[in-house]
């Protein structure tokens, strides 16, 4: 048995399979090498390998700490204005997915 890949109309492939010559041509399958999967394309006699996915941002860790920093705020009393802290409390609540009026506890980052 050999490999072959199972191609788009524009050549990119969808799955790779091990076949028998005869069963693989009459599904007009294509040979492939060892290297080739899903992704990749063919281009005449050119396999190409996708492209590499783009990394995710990284966190934006100043803004983790100021935000934890924040309900830490909140717990501990440093926030007494009630409208600063019923804001932060619903913020909180939309980021948590309860709708706020959330009740939290956090320890200030040092």
């Amino acid at each position: 048995m050999s490999r072959y890949a199972i191609l788009t109309p524009v050549g990119l492939c969808e799955n790779v399979v091990e076949a028998e010559a005869a069963y693989a041509t009459s599904q007009g399958w294509t040979a492939a090498p060892d290297e080739v999967g899903p992704g990749f394309t063919l281009s005449g006699e050119t396999w190409t390998p996708p492209a590499a996915r783009p990394r995710p941002p990284s966190p934006d860790v100043t803004a983790q700490a100021d935000f934890v920093a924040a309900l830490g705020a909140i717990s501990t009393g440093s926030i007494t204005d009630p409208a600063a802290k019923a804001a932060i409390t619903d913020l909180i609540g939309l980021l948590a997915g309860t709708g706020g009026n959330v009740v939290v506890h956090a320890h200030p980052v040092r």
